[in-house]
């Protein structure tokens, strides 16, 4: 299966949702739209290889609160981070496809079971809505390494150094026990999440931050989603987020849900290994029209 490469122009628009002056990049097309959600400290762009190989189909990617060209809000939770997504879904795209990596899976599985109708299938990179009950608990070298991402964030503002220090700093960060970030993933991946992180509202990690799913259980959301549910998911050894036993309880739930495993390869499977992330979205997509 052919990833293509887009000829449609892409654009960069704006909306204020539930307050929340929100950037977004649209990539118009044809059929159902594909909605993207990045992870924390990245943003849209992150998404725009994946994008770019969907050839002619519709798609968004918004820049959640604080993140990107999105402006900064006076707080940060899960939860109102999927009242962002969900009011964007009714405001502009109308029921998508949502992809979710990471945080951004964590938000759009709350926005999911919470606004059902607005969903047409969830494709979660990384992460179930088991992480928001276990996800403390797991010694992650990369999700300790995301939270660094911060205070170099914080140290680049305050020294005015330039986006490529930041880079060559998470370059040398852990992403799982045997290599560092710059020894995982592809440097245009690393130079994109640098660019994107250096402008994060950084109190979203600190004061003015609420983790959580606001009291909705992982058993509850997947009991809520009604779309078609699929999981691609790292390797534990390669610093995946996502354990055997999380695969097996997400493909235990109420709902007919499916998996991919990408072996030796970590949490940001979709820039490591772009070309299958593709092919299964694509392949995910059939399915759900």
């Amino acid at each position: 299966m052919s990833t293509g490469e887009r000829t449609l122009p892409i654009k960069r628009s704006r909306v204020v949702v539930d307050g929340n002056d929100i950037s977004y990049l649209h990539g118009p097309g044809s059929g159902p739209p594909v909605v993207f959600v990045h992870g924390m400290s990245m943003a849209a762009v992150d998404w725009l290889p994946v994008a770019n190989g969907l050839e002619t189909r519709a798609w968004f990617a918004l820049d959640l609160p604080g993140h990107g060209e999105s402006a900064h809000a006076p707080a940060y939770s899960h939860l109102s981070d999927s009242e962002v997504l969900a009011g964007f879904l009714a405001q502009i795209s109308g029921p998508a496809t949502v992809v979710g990596h990471s945080r951004g899976g964590q938000i759009a599985g709350l926005a999911a079971a919470r606004r059902p109708a607005l969903f047409r299938g969830l494709f979660l990179e990384d992460v179930t809505p088991l992480f928001f009950e276990e996800g403390a608990t797991r010694d992650l070298p990369f999700l300790r390494s995301v939270f660094a991402v911060s205070r170099l964030v914080a140290r680049l503002q305050r020294e005015s150094n330039p986006v490529d220090w930041l880079a060559t700093q998470i370059s040398a960060l852990p992403h799982d026990d045997s290599a560092t970030i710059g020894q995982r993933l592809p440097p245009s991946a690393i130079a994109t999440w640098a660019s994107s992180a250096s402008v994060i509202d950084n109190d979203m990690f600190g004061a003015k931050a609420t983790f959580g799913s606001g009291g909705l259980s992982a058993a509850d959301q997947m009991r809520q989603i009604v779309c078609p549910l699929h999981l691609a998911h790292g390797d534990a050894g390669f610093g995946s987020f996502v354990t055997a036993a999380e695969v097996e309880w997400f493909l235990g739930g109420p709902r007919d849900a499916t998996a991919t495993f990408y072996p030796s390869t970590g949490h940001v499977i979709h820039a490591w290994r772009t070309p299958e992330f593709i092919n299964d979205l694509k392949a995910f997509l059939a399915r759900v029209g």
